[in-house]
């Protein structure tokens, strides 16, 4: 049984990135996973007859993974979505008229917005390098997913409605440009309109709609979060490697004598999510990239 003065409390056990403490983060984790190789054999080395099964260590592998509230600039306070936050299509929303009046609508009454960016990790190496695995960045792509009140298309505040759903249901192929503006950051590119639901109850509750947007271009950013997430976010834009580390800290920081395990890798999902009334939050897993390490502090 373990001695109860050398336990970790959970919130001591945190997670850097690039050598400073992941900001306002409230879950993080680090995952090792050896593959275990199955040989079945015969008999054992002294030709003892046997049916038990022999395991072998081939490559092993990690992650880590972390989530948190996002702060607004100066990386102190948590934010909880609301006015600070809006989605907005590009829509002509007058296409009868024969001219093109193309400009930035914001989506009405939304409840909530998940904007997810992926990281394809291709795997490197060879028979000389340590039983690790070894990555590098791939293609990327990112999806909105989208969850709100639905508005009648033909209402004053509708238009958004009205053009996306002839869009779905002409089979339209043209990119629908987008800007979502979270906390000064603007993210925009172009999407393609996927799956779209929606979903009416009894009972006096307002009728829903769910909307996905997947990717149709290169993503652009404009601005920056607090300084950890601004690095995190960084890295995936850049194709960039991260060095991430958990390591035990005390109050004034890591505690001298204790035990780190840190490695370089990249990250292979990032994702912001916000609903109303709730605090922003952002998560992100970076995949290892070669050999995990343990060190003392």
């Amino acid at each position: 049984m373990a001695n109860g003065d050398s336990a970790v409390v959970g919130v001591d056990l945190k997670t850097q990135l690039n050598d400073a403490l992941i900001a306002l983060h409230t879950s993080s984790s680090l995952n090792i996973s050896p593959s275990l190789q199955d040989i079945i054999v015969k008999a054992d080395a002294s030709g003892t007859p046997t049916d038990w099964a022999r395991r072998v260590q081939g490559v092993a592998e990690w992650s880590t993974d972390h989530e948190g509230p996002l702060a607004g600039q100066g990386g102190t306070e948590a934010k909880v979505a609301g006015p600070n936050m809006s989605m907005k299509l590009k829509l002509d929303t007058t296409p009868d008229d024969g001219t093109d009046n193309a400009a930035l609508v914001e989506i009405p009454l939304l409840d909530s917005v998940d904007f997810s960016l992926t990281q394809e990790i291709a795997e490197t190496g060879g028979l000389d390098k340590p039983l690790w695995r070894y990555i590098r960045p791939d293609t990327r792509d990112y999806e909105i997913s989208l969850s709100g009140t639905y508005v009648e298309p033909t209402s004053s505040n509708g238009a958004p409605y009205d053009v996306t759903l002839d869009k779905v249901l002409s089979r339209s192929t043209d990119k629908v440009p987008f800007e979502l503006n979270v906390l000064g950051v603007t993210l925009s590119g172009n999407v393609e309109i996927g799956d779209t639901t929606l979903e009416a109850e009894t009972g006096g509750e307002d009728a829903q709609i769910d909307m996905t947007l997947a990717a149709n271009s290169d993503l652009t950013k404009n601005g920056s979060f607090e300084s950890s997430i601004e690095a995190a976010f960084t890295a995936f834009m850049n194709k960039n490697s991260v060095d991430v580390g958990m390591l035990h800290y005390g109050e004034s920081g890591p505690e001298s004598g204790t035990v780190k395990l840190s490695g370089s890798g990249y990250y292979s999902e990032l994702e912001i999510s916000m609903s109303r009334g709730e605090p922003i939050t952002v998560s992100g897993t970076v995949e290892g990239d070669g050999k995990l390490n343990k060190a003392t502090v």
